[in-house]
């Protein structure tokens, strides 16, 4: 999603996994860290190697959808991640 946020407003990651709330739950918030960086506010944790997920706009007291990502799915296959 390419956007400038206005004050008032945060991201959120939406996917397929409890960790990021099933497409159901607002779960998995995002700060911003410096210019248009964005970084998890808690750590992602998951025993799927696959799944899919989209970016999502709030308000900034996460209680309203302002916008997400439209289109295809972004999908993530942490099997093909270098060991970090």
């Amino acid at each position: 999603m390419k956007r400038e946020l206005e004050p008032g407003q945060t991201l959120c990651v939406l996917g397929s996994i409890p960790a990021l709330g099933n497409w159901k739950k607002f779960v998995h918030h995002m700060k911003k860290v410096d210019g248009n960086t964005w970084e998890s506010i808690s750590p992602l944790v998951t025993y799927s190697f696959y799944f899919q997920y989209k970016y999502s706009l709030l308000t900034n007291n996460r209680s309203e959808v302002i916008d997400w990502e439209r289109g295809v799915d972004r999908l993530a296959d942490l099997e093909l991640m270098p060991d970090v």
